[in-house]
């Protein structure tokens, strides 16, 4: 009824003095809305396997009711529906990487595309995010339901982040569905950047009115990043964005990526070159002797001349779907000072940049001490793992065996003989990390 309000319940003397200078009347029940666009309807049931679509128009113009309806009809004919649901999440005392369960692997490779990619989140409780964070994680939740043939329904999406978080996001997302035929992918949002942020295949846009106008095969705006020549500076300003935090022991070469963004020029990557180590076992898998073999001076002279190791390649979240790790890879062996160059990589299986870019990956071989102590952990019962947690460190530092097999462990390279002399569970915990860890190793030879 038109010039007409609808309240549930009747309404107090409040409410009536506000509406009555306006002339409005006051209807029992509650008011129904339009009915969905039956043509906007019919498009978005007919998105095709690895389909993303966007619903998108001013607040109040009937996205969610669309979408409702949508996720309705597709129940009705037997379709499963994944929603993304924030909700809950807010009051759950679980860890990142306990919400989402199956293979760990694939749960953080979902994480990163949610752009939930930092190690130390993973440990972080779910109650303890933002709101931003609280959805990307059920973006990423939603992701990792991977059973069979499924349509994926997200309501306002993107929408409380960032722009540039989201910009990242919506990359991330689209190249996702649209290399998975079993998926389809339904989003609504408010925010006038999403459909170029997000080139959907199918762009269903309301006006106030609720009419629907269809688009199809939009366009993505690219992210422009550029690559340049760096300094450590640069390094520093981002650290705090990598697992391990401090700057690499040296460094010969600094890269760094950009963008122009709202107010200026911003810092989104960098990568750090260093001098090798000079023992690596697994150079012998791309390079079979010409790192291993000769005498010791004539082989750290060779390494030195001929080979780079990429230590640190670190990119801003927001960034990490719009190829910036991969630019800088590839930049940096386009204009390699060594024919030979080489990189370790703790996320290689999920995030697999330094392949893209045409580097070859290798897996890391176990070390016989590194075995030795492995044996003798599970001769006592206790799991590697189990030392990365301080109390358990302190407790297998007690043991008479493990103490001498530590000691030993440590003793067997340049890299962790610091440790020798140091408390017990500092030890075991330095052992815990380094025998839980296995990196993926790379080589490119040009």
């Amino acid at each position: 009824m038109s010039g007409a309000v609808w309240c549930e319940s009747a309404p107090g003397d409040r409410v009536r003095d506000a509406l009555a200078p306006f002339g409005l009347t006051i209807e029992h029940g509650r008011e129904t809305p339009p009915a969905p666009d039956p043509a906007a309807l019919d498009a978005l049931l007919g998105l095709g396997g690895g389909g993303v679509a966007l619903i998108s128009g001013p607040s109040g113009c009937g996205k969610s009711t669309l979408l409702g309806a949508l996720r309705r009809e597709l129940q009705r004919r037997g379709d499963r529906v994944t929603p993304v649901e924030p909700r809950g999440l807010g009051r759950c005392e679980r860890r990142v990487a306990e919400v989402i369960g199956g293979d760990l692997g694939a749960a953080i490779s979902c994480l990163a595309r949610a752009g939930l990619g930092e190690a130390r989140l993973l440990a972080r409780r779910a109650s303890d995010l933002s709101e931003g964070e609280r959805w990307r994680l059920a973006l990423a939740r939603a992701m990792a339901r991977r059973a069979g043939p499924r349509w994926i329904i997200a309501d306002e999406f993107c929408s409380s982040l960032d722009r540039e978080t989201a910009r990242g996001v919506c990359a991330a997302v689209r190249r996702w569905a649209r290399g998975d035929a079993g998926v389809r992918l339904v989003c609504s949002g408010a925010h006038e950047d999403l459909a170029r942020l997000l080139g959907p295949d199918l762009c269903v846009r309301l006006g106030s009115d609720g009419r629907a106008e269809l688009e199809r095969a939009l366009a993505a705006e690219a992210g422009a990043v550029r690559i340049g020549a760096g300094g450590i500076e640069d390094y520093d300003a981002l650290s705090g964005l990598h697992y391990r935090g401090g700057r690499p022991a040296t460094w010969s070469r600094v890269l760094r990526a950009s963008a122009d963004v709202e107010g200026g020029e911003r810092l989104v990557g960098v990568l750090v070159e260093s001098r090798p180590t000079l023992n690596a076992a697994w150079r012998d898998l791309p390079w079979p002797g010409r790192y291993t073999r000769g005498p010791k001076r004539e082989r750290a002279l060779r390494i030195n001349r001929e080979l780079r190791c990429i230590s640190r390649v670190v990119i801003d979240p927001r960034w990490r779907s719009m190829g910036a790790a991969r630019r800088l890879v590839e930049a940096a062996l386009r204009t390699a000072p060594t024919p030979a160059t080489e990189a370790k990589a703790a996320m290689g299986a999920v995030s697999p940049f330094f392949e893209r870019a045409g580097m070859r990956a290798y897996p890391e071989p176990v070390l016989a001490p590194e075995a030795r102590l492995r044996d003798a952990l599970a001769h006592v019962g206790i799991d590697a793992r189990d030392l990365i947690v301080g109390e358990r460190a302190q407790e297998a530092g007690e043991h008479p065996l493990l103490r001498r097999e530590l000691t030993r462990w440590a003793q067997s390279s340049r890299a962790t003989r610091g440790l020798v002399g140091r408390a017990w569970g500092d030890v075991a915990r330095a052992a815990g990390a380094r025998l839980s860890r296995r990196a993926v190793c790379y080589a490119h030879s040009g």
